[in-house]
Protein backbone atom coordinates (compact mmCIF):
# COMPACT_ATOMS: atom_id res chain seq x y z
CA UNK A 1 0.00 0.00 0.00
CA UNK A 2 1.62 3.30 -0.93
CA UNK A 3 0.53 6.54 0.28
CA UNK A 4 -1.58 7.63 -2.43
CA UNK A 5 -4.21 4.86 -1.82
CA UNK A 6 -3.61 5.19 2.20
CA UNK A 7 -4.48 9.31 1.57
CA UNK A 8 -7.63 8.33 -0.69
CA UNK A 9 -8.67 6.11 2.01
CA UNK A 10 -8.16 8.63 4.76
CA UNK A 11 -9.65 11.40 2.92
CA UNK A 12 -12.80 9.39 1.55
CA UNK A 13 -13.36 8.38 5.61
CA UNK A 14 -13.25 11.82 6.82
CA UNK A 15 -15.87 13.15 3.82
CA UNK A 16 -18.01 10.70 4.81
CA UNK A 17 -17.72 11.37 8.87
CA UNK A 18 -18.32 14.98 7.88
CA UNK A 19 -21.72 14.05 5.97
CA UNK A 20 -22.60 11.77 8.85
CA UNK A 21 -21.98 14.49 11.59
CA UNK A 22 -24.10 16.85 9.08
CA UNK A 23 -26.88 14.84 9.14
CA UNK A 24 -27.15 14.72 12.79
CA UNK A 25 -25.95 17.95 13.85
CA UNK A 26 -27.88 20.19 11.89
CA UNK A 27 -31.59 19.11 12.29
CA UNK A 28 -30.69 19.39 16.07
CA UNK A 29 -28.59 23.27 16.09
CA UNK A 30 -31.37 24.29 14.01
CA UNK A 31 -34.41 23.46 15.44
CA UNK A 32 -33.06 24.61 19.03
CA UNK A 33 -32.01 27.68 17.49
CA UNK A 34 -35.78 27.81 15.94
CA UNK A 35 -37.64 27.32 19.29
CA UNK A 36 -35.02 28.88 21.83
CA UNK A 37 -34.55 31.65 20.22
CA UNK A 38 -36.94 32.66 17.21
CA UNK A 39 -40.27 31.26 19.12
CA UNK A 40 -40.03 33.62 22.38
CA UNK A 41 -39.00 36.17 19.99
CA UNK A 42 -42.33 35.71 17.73
CA UNK A 43 -44.51 35.55 21.19
CA UNK A 44 -43.37 38.97 23.07
CA UNK A 45 -43.81 40.46 19.66
CA UNK A 46 -47.35 39.64 19.43
CA UNK A 47 -47.80 39.95 23.07
CA UNK A 48 -46.80 43.82 22.94
CA UNK A 49 -47.66 44.77 19.49
CA UNK A 50 -51.31 43.75 19.09
CA UNK A 51 -53.84 46.12 17.16
CA UNK A 52 -57.55 45.68 16.92
CA UNK A 53 -59.14 44.99 13.26
CA UNK A 54 -60.99 47.94 11.90
CA UNK A 55 -61.52 46.00 8.67
CA UNK A 56 -63.76 43.41 8.56
CA UNK A 57 -61.55 41.91 5.72
CA UNK A 58 -57.50 42.72 4.82
CA UNK A 59 -58.93 42.94 0.77
CA UNK A 60 -59.23 46.08 -0.72
CA UNK A 61 -61.32 47.03 -3.55
CA UNK A 62 -59.46 49.14 -5.99
CA UNK A 63 -61.96 50.93 -8.88
CA UNK A 64 -59.46 51.52 -11.78
CA UNK A 65 -59.60 51.10 -15.18
CA UNK A 66 -56.74 50.07 -16.48
CA UNK A 67 -55.01 51.57 -19.66
CA UNK A 68 -52.22 49.81 -22.20
CA UNK A 69 -49.89 52.29 -20.84
CA UNK A 70 -50.03 50.56 -17.39
CA UNK A 71 -49.00 47.60 -18.34
CA UNK A 72 -45.95 48.87 -19.98
CA UNK A 73 -43.73 49.63 -17.35
CA UNK A 74 -44.89 47.02 -14.02
CA UNK A 75 -42.04 48.01 -12.13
Amino acid sequence: MNWKTLYRWLLNGWIRLGKALNKITSPILLGSVYFFVLTPVAAVYRLFHRQEEKRESTLVDVLKTYTKDDFIKLW
